[in-house]
């Protein structure tokens, strides 16, 4: 639903004592290398016992939304900025990144894809050809779309102007 503000719904929803603000949240899909791996695992632990693990189920399936939620709101763009490109903040680690997937499909729709990432070193974990920039500012400038795919606050502060941004983490509020 494109009416549907779900930093005011997640944010209402933590105001009761029982969940807090720290129980769910909003954000880019899960990825990384061992998380996405546990969940398989204790699904298939589950089916083993002839189980169904439906919560984790149901969270594999709305991680799957949301990454084709993200990729279906800028695969009509020429050039796509992606701002954190590993799987985490403060990480070179790309095994299991979204960016890295999202750069992957955007790649074989032939769309060009701009990247900054706040390490260096995770340019050299990624095995696909991309733009590499080393100044957030400079992927911005060169992209006429941006995915915030890193929570980070300092990309609040760069200039947008012209540009379609797309921000799951409610950096821009």
């Amino acid at each position: 639903m494109d009416n549907v503000n779900v930093h005011n719904i997640t944010q209402t929803i933590g105001l009761d004592k029982r969940i807090s603000p720290y129980f769910f949240g909003y954000g880019t899909p899960y990825g990384g290398t061992c998380f996405p791996r546990d969940t398989s695992a204790f699904i298939k632990f589950a089916k083993d016992r002839k189980k169904t693990a439906k919560n984790l189920i149901f969270a594999e399936e709305v991680n799957e939304m949301v990454y084709k939620s993200i990729l279906d709101k800028v695969k009509s763009y020429q050039k796509v900025g992606v701002l954190g490109i590993s799987f985490k903040p403060n990480s070179p680690v790309v095994i299991g990144s979204p960016s890295a997937r999202l750069i992957r499909d955007l790649l074989e729709l032939e769309i060009k894809v701009n990247g900054y990432d706040a390490i260096s070193e995770t340019y050299s974990n990624l095995d696909m050809k991309i733009n590499e920039f080393l100044d957030p500012q400079e992927c911005i400038n060169n992209s006429e779309v941006v995915l915030i795919m890193h929570p980070s606050k300092t990309f609040n502060n760069l200039n947008y102007d012209g540009k379609k941004i797309v921000d799951y983490w409610g950096i821009f509020k």
